[in-house]
């Protein structure tokens, strides 16, 4: 939905690098929709291999991804700059 939003409000990903233009195409849009169903299970396995005793955090939306980062301890003085696009 987050791909949709921007095109529409013609809204760069904030990451995007300079003179980097934006693909979106069916092809990108099918693999945005199909993601969660299509990748999901292997990068749960990869993690439950990895470590299983991690804790995961499923951040639902841009106010507790704002949240959980503005907790974070600041890196060299400059926690603001996690925070660009969010």
């Amino acid at each position: 939905m987050r791909v949709l939003l921007r095109l529409l409000r013609n809204q760069p990903r904030p990451d995007r690098a300079d003179g980097c233009e934006e693909k979106l195409d069916m092809a990108f849009l099918k693999f945005v929709w199909t993601f969660d169903r299509g990748y999901r299970q292997g990068i749960e396995a990869v993690r439950q291999k990895a470590g299983p005793q991690v804790p995961v955090l499923h951040l639902r939306g841009k106010r507790e991804v704002r949240a959980f980062l503005e907790g974070l301890p600041a890196v060299d003085g400059d926690s603001a700059s996690m925070l660009n696009g969010i």
